[in-house]
């Protein structure tokens, strides 16, 4: 078994998301990078053609609103609308991306990122928003 890593600047995306800071609910972003390691048989498809696959996988949360999809979290019209406490967020529904989770901090990200890359023989995955590594194993 050969393992191939990937880490590229092009590897991540920019998001939102909403989670609980202290207790209080609140809006923020990070610049997420992937470094992500796989375990690879050398029958497998090209490297160049693995990492468009990895890149398109994580397209579907580049400039989106990661939410969780809990009970505060309804639709309206073309929104999804999140309500906590005195707050209303309301956001046009193809800016959002749903996790399953009742929170949408970065554990419960890193989880989503691993879920959509599981076409993939994964050994390692790390995440970096703003200098802080989440490592899945």
């Amino acid at each position: 078994m050969n393992a191939i890593r990937f880490s590229d600047e092009r590897l991540g995306f920019s998001a939102a998301h909403v989670t609980q800071i202290n207790g209080i609910w609140k809006l923020h972003g990070h610049n997420f990078r992937i470094n992500v390691t796989l375990k690879r048989n050398d029958e497998e498809c090209p490297l160049h053609l693995t990492f468009e696959k990895i890149k398109t996988s994580l397209k579907k949360f580049d400039h989106k609103i990661i939410l969780p999809s809990n009970k505060m979290l309804h639709k309206e019209k073309n929104n999804m609308v999140f309500e906590f406490g005195n707050f209303i967020y309301s956001f046009p529904i193809s800016d959002c991306m749903l996790i399953p989770s009742n929170d949408a901090n970065l554990q419960e990200i890193i989880h989503a990122v691993y879920d959509s890359l599981k076409i993939f023989s994964i050994l390692n995955l790390e995440m970096s928003p703003d200098g802080i590594s989440w490592i899945s194993k």
